[in-house]
């Protein structure tokens, strides 16, 4: 954050294989992915430098993330007045196979999806690949990065992308 700024403002992508999946003629299975903005978030200056404190950031990651998408990207850009544009390019994951002539999720097959974001006003911070798996294994306990956060006597994994740490709250979900 620049001299005499008060805010910072992040805005969150996520990019995922869930596109077309479409056979080739030559019996090679094809997907194309797609980006979702999660949310844009505004926080003060003495929340992140002075204080440290855990913030809401309360949005959906997403509501359907099934087998077929093995991965997922967040990307983080943060949105100045004068910065110039920003863009990078999102490597997601998909797995799927071919049972006759129907394409059916598959978690050990997998392709690679690439998406390109592009924002205007922001500087890109970093992005990561999420997998399905790790991420869902992961949300209580030291998990990968050994470091967890007690929230209402839950003891969530803290996880990284670049600059932010994060923590997923899951409610629910239909495998």
């Amino acid at each position: 954050m620049g001299f005499g700024g008060t805010h910072q403002k992040l805005r969150f992508f996520r990019g995922t294989a869930d596109g077309t999946v479409t056979q080739n003629a030559n019996g090679t299975i094809t997907a194309t992915g797609n980006e979702y903005t999660v949310k844009d978030f505004r926080c003060k200056r003495k929340y992140l430098k002075r204080d440290k404190k855990w913030l809401d950031f309360t949005a959906e990651f997403d509501p359907d993330w099934n087998m077929s998408e093995n991965t997922q990207v967040m990307a983080v850009f943060s949105l100045h007045n004068l910065a110039g544009s920003a863009s990078t390019e999102l490597t997601a994951k998909a797995g799927f196979k071919l049972e006759g002539d129907k394409i059916k999720p598959n978690a050990e097959a997998s392709g690679s999806v690439k998406i390109n974001l592009s924002v205007g006003s922001a500087i890109f911070r970093s992005n990561a690949e999420m997998s399905r798996r790790q991420i869902l294994a992961t949300i209580v306990g030291p998990g990968s990065t050994g470091q967890t956060i007690n929230d209402n006597n839950t003891e969530y994994n803290i996880k990284k992308i670049g600059i932010v740490d994060y923590y997923f709250k899951h409610f629910y979900t239909n495998l």
